[in-house]
Protein backbone atom coordinates (compact mmCIF):
# COMPACT_ATOMS: atom_id res chain seq x y z
CA UNK A 1 0.00 0.00 0.00
CA UNK A 2 1.33 3.37 -0.80
CA UNK A 3 0.50 6.82 1.35
CA UNK A 4 -0.51 9.36 -1.03
CA UNK A 5 0.97 12.27 0.82
CA UNK A 6 0.78 14.60 -1.55
CA UNK A 7 -2.80 14.25 -2.21
CA UNK A 8 -2.03 13.41 -6.18
CA UNK A 9 -4.54 10.57 -6.19
CA UNK A 10 -7.09 13.57 -6.00
CA UNK A 11 -6.38 13.91 -9.43
CA UNK A 12 -7.67 10.93 -11.00
CA UNK A 13 -11.28 10.26 -11.47
CA UNK A 14 -12.65 7.52 -9.79
CA UNK A 15 -13.46 4.08 -12.56
CA UNK A 16 -15.05 1.40 -11.83
CA UNK A 17 -14.97 -0.81 -9.15
CA UNK A 18 -11.93 -3.80 -10.36
CA UNK A 19 -14.07 -7.26 -9.96
CA UNK A 20 -12.89 -10.58 -9.25
CA UNK A 21 -10.51 -12.14 -11.40
CA UNK A 22 -11.28 -14.08 -14.51
CA UNK A 23 -13.88 -16.92 -14.10
CA UNK A 24 -14.53 -16.50 -10.92
CA UNK A 25 -17.94 -18.09 -9.43
CA UNK A 26 -19.50 -15.02 -6.51
CA UNK A 27 -23.06 -14.56 -4.65
CA UNK A 28 -24.68 -12.49 -2.28
CA UNK A 29 -25.41 -13.92 1.44
CA UNK A 30 -29.33 -13.44 0.32
CA UNK A 31 -30.28 -14.22 -3.43
CA UNK A 32 -29.33 -17.73 -5.04
CA UNK A 33 -28.37 -16.22 -8.16
CA UNK A 34 -24.70 -17.39 -8.83
CA UNK A 35 -22.43 -15.08 -11.41
CA UNK A 36 -19.58 -16.19 -12.94
CA UNK A 37 -16.76 -13.05 -13.48
CA UNK A 38 -16.57 -12.71 -17.76
CA UNK A 39 -15.24 -9.68 -19.42
CA UNK A 40 -15.23 -7.85 -16.17
CA UNK A 41 -18.89 -7.90 -15.85
CA UNK A 42 -20.64 -10.43 -13.55
CA UNK A 43 -22.77 -12.94 -15.52
CA UNK A 44 -25.78 -14.95 -13.65
CA UNK A 45 -26.05 -18.48 -14.43
CA UNK A 46 -28.76 -20.55 -15.18
CA UNK A 47 -28.45 -23.87 -13.76
CA UNK A 48 -28.54 -25.50 -17.31
CA UNK A 49 -25.16 -23.14 -17.78
CA UNK A 50 -23.77 -24.49 -14.40
CA UNK A 51 -24.22 -27.89 -15.29
CA UNK A 52 -22.88 -27.63 -18.88
CA UNK A 53 -19.49 -25.76 -17.79
CA UNK A 54 -18.77 -27.84 -14.95
CA UNK A 55 -19.22 -25.49 -12.29
CA UNK A 56 -18.72 -26.81 -8.54
CA UNK A 57 -21.46 -24.85 -5.73
CA UNK A 58 -17.59 -25.63 -3.50
CA UNK A 59 -16.21 -22.92 -6.17
CA UNK A 60 -18.76 -20.10 -5.05
CA UNK A 61 -17.62 -16.95 -3.29
CA UNK A 62 -20.12 -15.49 -0.84
CA UNK A 63 -19.88 -11.52 -1.23
CA UNK A 64 -21.77 -9.19 0.85
CA UNK A 65 -24.87 -7.81 -0.78
CA UNK A 66 -23.38 -4.28 -0.92
CA UNK A 67 -19.99 -5.66 -2.21
CA UNK A 68 -22.01 -7.56 -5.29
CA UNK A 69 -24.20 -4.14 -6.76
CA UNK A 70 -20.65 -2.66 -6.52
CA UNK A 71 -19.39 -4.91 -9.75
CA UNK A 72 -21.02 -4.20 -13.53
CA UNK A 73 -23.54 -6.71 -14.67
CA UNK A 74 -23.73 -8.55 -17.96
CA UNK A 75 -25.86 -10.71 -19.73
CA UNK A 76 -26.65 -14.28 -18.91
CA UNK A 77 -23.71 -15.92 -19.13
CA UNK A 78 -24.34 -19.03 -21.73
CA UNK A 79 -23.60 -22.61 -22.35
CA UNK A 80 -19.92 -23.95 -24.10
CA UNK A 81 -19.62 -25.09 -27.39
CA UNK A 82 -20.88 -28.27 -28.40
CA UNK A 83 -23.38 -28.46 -25.32
CA UNK A 84 -26.91 -30.45 -26.20
CA UNK A 85 -29.91 -29.11 -25.29
CA UNK A 86 -33.65 -30.43 -25.24
CA UNK A 87 -36.60 -27.81 -23.85
CA UNK A 88 -38.98 -29.93 -22.06
CA UNK A 89 -41.70 -31.20 -23.97
CA UNK A 90 -40.34 -30.17 -27.43
CA UNK A 91 -38.44 -33.06 -29.57
CA UNK A 92 -35.76 -30.41 -31.36
CA UNK A 93 -31.96 -31.06 -30.18
CA UNK A 94 -30.08 -27.74 -29.96
CA UNK A 95 -26.69 -27.38 -30.14
CA UNK A 96 -24.28 -24.85 -28.90
CA UNK A 97 -21.83 -23.28 -31.61
CA UNK A 98 -20.06 -20.59 -31.72
CA UNK A 99 -21.45 -19.21 -28.39
CA UNK A 100 -25.30 -19.27 -30.05
CA UNK A 101 -27.92 -22.44 -29.71
CA UNK A 102 -28.61 -23.83 -33.14
CA UNK A 103 -31.65 -26.59 -34.10
CA UNK A 104 -29.49 -30.00 -35.44
CA UNK A 105 -31.63 -32.47 -37.68
CA UNK A 106 -31.56 -36.29 -37.14
CA UNK A 107 -28.87 -36.19 -40.28
CA UNK A 108 -26.48 -34.11 -38.82
CA UNK A 109 -26.84 -35.46 -35.78
CA UNK A 110 -25.53 -38.52 -36.61
CA UNK A 111 -23.10 -37.12 -38.68
CA UNK A 112 -21.74 -35.27 -36.05
CA UNK A 113 -21.59 -38.17 -33.82
CA UNK A 114 -23.52 -36.31 -31.32
CA UNK A 115 -24.91 -38.74 -28.53
CA UNK A 116 -28.43 -38.64 -26.79
CA UNK A 117 -26.85 -39.27 -23.56
CA UNK A 118 -25.56 -35.91 -23.44
CA UNK A 119 -28.53 -34.29 -24.19
CA UNK A 120 -29.42 -32.02 -21.07
CA UNK A 121 -33.35 -30.57 -20.53
CA UNK A 122 -34.10 -27.70 -19.45
CA UNK A 123 -37.03 -25.17 -19.35
CA UNK A 124 -38.42 -22.67 -22.12
CA UNK A 125 -37.53 -20.11 -18.82
CA UNK A 126 -34.23 -21.13 -18.43
CA UNK A 127 -33.90 -21.99 -22.40
CA UNK A 128 -34.44 -17.99 -22.90
CA UNK A 129 -31.41 -16.99 -21.68
CA UNK A 130 -29.17 -18.77 -23.96
CA UNK A 131 -27.98 -16.91 -27.00
CA UNK A 132 -29.77 -17.01 -30.25
CA UNK A 133 -28.17 -16.48 -33.40
CA UNK A 134 -29.12 -13.34 -35.84
CA UNK A 135 -30.06 -15.68 -38.31
CA UNK A 136 -32.45 -18.49 -38.56
CA UNK A 137 -30.25 -21.23 -40.16
CA UNK A 138 -29.72 -24.61 -38.38
CA UNK A 139 -26.71 -26.59 -37.49
CA UNK A 140 -24.72 -27.58 -40.76
CA UNK A 141 -23.47 -30.79 -41.91
CA UNK A 142 -19.78 -31.33 -41.91
CA UNK A 143 -17.72 -29.27 -43.70
CA UNK A 144 -16.87 -31.05 -46.88
CA UNK A 145 -20.46 -32.96 -47.18
CA UNK A 146 -22.12 -33.06 -50.49
CA UNK A 147 -25.68 -32.85 -50.53
CA UNK A 148 -28.88 -32.71 -52.92
CA UNK A 149 -32.49 -32.49 -52.61
CA UNK A 150 -34.22 -35.65 -53.92
CA UNK A 151 -35.30 -34.95 -57.56
CA UNK A 152 -33.42 -31.65 -58.24
CA UNK A 153 -29.62 -32.16 -59.97
CA UNK A 154 -28.43 -29.41 -57.83
CA UNK A 155 -25.35 -30.62 -55.94
CA UNK A 156 -23.79 -28.50 -53.16
CA UNK A 157 -20.78 -29.21 -50.81
CA UNK A 158 -20.52 -27.61 -47.27
CA UNK A 159 -17.71 -24.73 -46.71
CA UNK A 160 -17.64 -22.78 -44.09
CA UNK A 161 -20.77 -23.81 -42.31
CA UNK A 162 -22.95 -22.84 -45.96
CA UNK A 163 -23.98 -24.31 -48.63
CA UNK A 164 -22.46 -24.09 -52.08
CA UNK A 165 -23.66 -24.78 -55.66
CA UNK A 166 -21.55 -26.80 -57.49
CA UNK A 167 -21.01 -26.73 -61.40
CA UNK A 168 -20.04 -29.89 -63.37
CA UNK A 169 -16.38 -28.77 -64.05
CA UNK A 170 -16.22 -27.77 -60.31
CA UNK A 171 -17.41 -30.92 -59.13
CA UNK A 172 -15.23 -33.25 -61.61
CA UNK A 173 -12.05 -31.10 -61.23
CA UNK A 174 -12.50 -31.36 -57.12
CA UNK A 175 -12.97 -35.53 -57.63
CA UNK A 176 -16.04 -35.77 -56.13
CA UNK A 177 -17.85 -38.87 -56.35
CA UNK A 178 -21.79 -38.77 -56.91
CA UNK A 179 -21.61 -41.92 -54.75
CA UNK A 180 -20.63 -39.61 -51.68
CA UNK A 181 -23.23 -37.30 -52.15
CA UNK A 182 -26.32 -37.30 -49.40
CA UNK A 183 -30.20 -36.89 -50.65
CA UNK A 184 -31.69 -34.41 -47.65
CA UNK A 185 -35.51 -33.97 -47.44
CA UNK A 186 -35.82 -29.97 -48.64
CA UNK A 187 -36.71 -29.03 -45.50
CA UNK A 188 -33.77 -29.93 -44.08
CA UNK A 189 -31.67 -28.11 -46.75
CA UNK A 190 -33.62 -24.90 -46.48
CA UNK A 191 -31.93 -24.34 -43.02
CA UNK A 192 -28.13 -24.80 -44.48
CA UNK A 193 -27.24 -20.98 -45.21
CA UNK A 194 -26.57 -20.51 -48.28
CA UNK A 195 -23.02 -19.93 -50.11
CA UNK A 196 -21.57 -18.52 -53.42
CA UNK A 197 -21.77 -21.17 -56.12
CA UNK A 198 -18.52 -22.60 -57.22
CA UNK A 199 -18.08 -22.66 -60.95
Amino acid sequence: IVNDSTGQLSNYQLGDYLPPLEGTLIKSQNDPTVYVINQELKRPLTYLTFLTRNYSFAEVKTVSDLEIILFKTGDWYWPPDGALVLINDNPTVYVMDKSVRRPVTYFVFTQRKLSFTKVLRTTLDEFSHVPAPADNYWLAPLDGTLVKTEGSPSIYVIENASKRGLSYDAFVSRNYKFGNVKILPSAEMDVIAPGLPIL
